[in-house]
């Protein structure tokens, strides 16, 4: 959809992670991701991508809102998709460098656009994370410019714009582009 809308678009696989489209090379370094999308971004300036919008869904949340602090990073704005703010309490293996502190937030200067569904729940490290509340929590954190939608569903990450409720993927996937058009 977003290629469709003239962006160029690059999805991959965190190092050790698999698709249907198969495995990328590599361990998991699951406290480490967010290298991965340094490298990503990395690849689109080799060839020659100017503005760079990063979208992380959950996991990948995490790691794109590490990268958006990273020195000599420029981006057009960050979206995250379900993201917990306190991983290194929730997973295995992600250090508290990985927290999207309030610290954090206040420094990402860029816009930042926050989803979550407001029935989406997991158990991690015998913790219940309530995705629409951290959402919640990091957006009244941010520095302007921010955004925050809550849908009305229980689904979880890329979900949203995919297989969700088709009121909710219409109305998620709607808010991603206007914030992109909107900061672009």
């Amino acid at each position: 959809i977003l290629s469709e809308e003239g962006y160029t678009v690059l999805t991959f696989n965190f190092r050790g992670f698999c698709s249907t489209d198969g495995c990328s090379g590599g361990g998991i370094q699951l406290g480490d991701n967010w290298r991965d999308v340094l490298a990503a971004m990395d690849f689109l300036s080799s060839r020659g991508v100017e503005r760079v919008f990063l979208v992380g869904a959950s996991m990948g949340g995490i790691a794109v809102m590490r990268a958006a602090r990273d020195p000599g990073i420029e981006l057009a704005g960050v979206v995250s998709l379900s993201t917990p703010q306190f991983p290194a309490k929730y997973y295995s293996g992600e250090p508290e460098a990985n927290d999207i502190t309030p610290g954090r937030l206040r420094a990402i200067d860029e816009p930042k656009l926050f989803v979550a569904g407001l029935d989406t729940q997991s158990v991690q490290g015998g913790e219940v994370i309530q995705f629409a509340e951290e959402a919640e929590r990091m957006f009244e954190a941010a520095a302007e410019p921010k955004d925050l939608l809550i849908v009305d569903s229980h689904f979880h990450s890329s979900d949203l714009v995919t297989v969700a409720e088709d009121g909710v993927v219409d109305q998620t996937r709607k808010a991603i582009l206007r914030f992109l058009s909107k900061n672009a």
